[in-house]
């Protein structure tokens, strides 16, 4: 059963916020500059719209395929990388810059990181397992990364 927040709290458009709820939980909410949420009386969830985009279930990522060398934004939290054109790189959105425990997923979705890699790069002398960069080289790879606020780490 779900549980409706008893306020939300935002501030400054592209910064964190959060959804308190009535047993004591309190759970991040991502939202960009136009992103909206609404409580769906139906179905008794909070639903989220990003950029004028369809609702889903809050906390549902909405997912982003590139195919070329792309720094990712805070607000992009599954990613399909199609490297099957060339290797390119992905830059992550700063650590510090996202909520503790917020998280990203890239999936090479084009099945061709083994010839054609993807290089995962924090950014601002960050790491990913205390690593500068991360390549992601067996295809169909997935990998999970996590902030701590400070740096990313793989689950």
């Amino acid at each position: 059963q779900m549980i409706a927040p008893l306020r939300l709290s935002t501030g400054l458009p592209g910064s964190p916020a959060y959804a308190v709820f009535d047993d004591g939980v309190t759970a991040p909410v991502s939202l960009s500059a136009t992103g909206s949420i609404r409580y769906n009386n139906t179905s008794k969830q909070l639903e989220q719209s990003i950029d004028g985009g369809p609702w889903a279930v809050l906390g549902t990522p909405a997912a982003t395929t590139i195919t070329t060398a792309t720094a990712l934004a805070v607000t992009q939290a599954m990613v399909f990388a199609d490297s099957s054109g060339a290797a390119f790189a992905v830059t992550l959105a700063s650590a510090v810059g996202v909520a503790s425990g917020s998280r990203v997923t890239i999936k090479d979705s084009g099945g061709t990181a083994s010839v054609n890699n993807i290089t995962l790069t924090p950014t601002g002398g960050q790491t990913i397992d205390g690593a500068a960069s991360y390549v992601m080289s067996v295809d169909y790879e997935a990998v999970t990364l996590v902030s701590d606020g400070a740096n990313w780490f793989i689950v």
